[in-house]
């Protein structure tokens, strides 16, 4: 416990002094970059709720990582060498480009021998997440392979090894991927967040001369991707309507 308890202290010491201005380019990173092939939509946190912890559950939410950072700190002094305590800061870290430290954080919540799968499932793919920022990209493809082990309902690792093979232009083993993807996303069809899949799956089928299915993909991707908020994510709109001017091309 004396170990966990110095390589926590250890890994805040290390962050402090630079949260601020991390937090800051962390927020401006992450919206900037929603539609590029190594970001996607973020899942929900699945954590289990503690009534302890709402004020960060709602930072979250809000994308205000600062106040999640604090707040986790806060929760932490509070409950000391708690694994909830340690899942939070590692997505906190994730969010604000940490991708070290947060990973080193999931590593110790990942102590906590009751956590439940679905709970595993999401630090798995967290830190999944982690390694294909640092461009480790066979770790981040094992991460994501454990994450299915451990909840194969979940739906955010399907699209991040789908992410992957479109990455490694391996267009056509992307699309089952995606395809189960859209089968866990609640009312697939009428989400917003479903806008992802289908303009991935339409890039996937573009690049395997599919151009009647690209097309039907690109069209759902450009309806849905109208109702998406918290901002609007205008380089995804753009990479829509290029992608669907290429499908064009073809088709006549």
């Amino acid at each position: 416990m004396k170990l966990k308890q110095k390589v926590f202290k250890r890994s805040i010491r290390l962050i402090v002094v630079s949260i601020i201005g991390l937090a800051i380019g962390g927020i401006l990173f992450f919206i900037s970059n929603r539609s590029n092939i190594e970001l996607f939509h973020l899942p929900t946190t699945t954590t289990a709720y503690h009534p302890a912890t709402s004020t960060i559950e709602t930072y979250l939410d809000k994308g205000e990582f600062l106040n999640t950072y604090n707040e986790t700190l806060k929760y932490s002094e509070e409950h000391p060498n708690n694994s909830t305590a340690y899942e939070y800061l590692g997505i906190t870290l994730f969010h604000i480009g940490k991708y070290t430290e947060s990973t080193r954080n999931f590593e110790l919540a990942l102590q906590d021998e009751t956590l439940a799968t679905s709970t595993q499932a999401e630090i798995y793919y967290y830190i999944g997440r982690n390694y294909s920022h640092l461009k480790e990209y066979e770790k981040a493809l094992s991460y994501s392979q454990k994450a299915i082990q451990f909840n194969p309902n979940y739906s955010p690792p399907y699209d991040a090894i789908g992410m992957f093979m479109i990455k490694q232009k391996n267009y056509q083993e992307a699309i089952p991927f995606f395809e189960k993807e859209l089968s866990l996303i609640p009312n697939s069809q009428n989400n917003p967040l479903s806008s992802y899949p289908y303009y991935y799956l339409a890039k996937a089928y573009f690049n395997t001369n599919n151009y009647p299915k690209a097309r039907q993909m690109i069209e759902m991707a450009e309806k849905l991707a109208q109702g998406l908020t918290k901002p609007k994510p205008s380089l995804f709109l753009q990479d829509i309507e290029t992608l669907k001017s290429e499908i064009d091309k073809k088709s006549r």
